[in-house]
């Protein structure tokens, strides 16, 4: 139910980027899709299973005991698919931290991912210059994992934080983000 700008994860633009599609799922309450989020390392780089999403995900559905994450549900080639393809879930996961202004939020999973679901968790960077590219894997509308690439990133104020803490804004040059995008993360090189 994607937009037509949405861009399948194993088209062209897909290249470089598949540690990005491997740490990136949807997230499921009750039948009803809530958001994407990204596996997350610490600091300790041992496999705790944390999952990064939008505390905005969370208010709607706080009992996270109830979700169920579901991993490498994507067409397996760069056309639309017309029956839902194969996907490998995990159910439920404790709240760690959250914060409203900043909206995110951290959970751990219950279960690790197995290793067939070819995980790869995630790091982070703390610098203040904006990447020449970027993309956000996400699944847009309750549809298979999609990617946007941009070119254009610019600093900007949360809109909800009264200390103004900046981040990173993409200015989408291809496809976009709309409902069910909200927790996914956005990648540099």
């Amino acid at each position: 139910d994607a937009g037509d700008c949405q861009i399948n994860v194993h088209c062209p633009e897909g290249d470089g980027w598949e540690n990005a599609i491997n740490a990136t799922c949807l997230i499921m309450d009750g039948g009803t899709e809530l958001c994407s989020g990204t596996l997350i390392n610490n600091t300790k780089n041992d496999g705790t299973p944390y999952l990064l999403t939008a505390n905005h995900c969370h208010s709607l559905a706080p009992n996270t005991g109830t979700w169920v994450f579901w991993f490498n549900w994507e067409s397996p080639t760069c056309e639309n698919v017309t029956k839902s393809p194969a996907k490998k879930t995990l159910s439920g996961a404790k709240l760690v931290a959250y914060n409203y202004q900043t909206d995110f939020c951290l959970v751990k999973l219950n279960t690790a991912p197995p290793v067939s679901y070819q995980p790869v968790y995630c790091g982070w960077s703390r610098s203040n210059t904006a990447p020449n590219k970027a993309v956000c894997i996400h699944h847009p509308s309750l549809d298979v994992k999609k990617i946007s690439p941009t070119k254009k990133i610019e600093i900007a104020s949360f809109f909800n934080d009264p200390n103004r803490l900046n981040a990173w804004k993409a200015i989408w040059t291809e496809a976009c983000t709309e409902t069910g995008s909200s927790g996914c993360s956005l990648f540099d090189s």
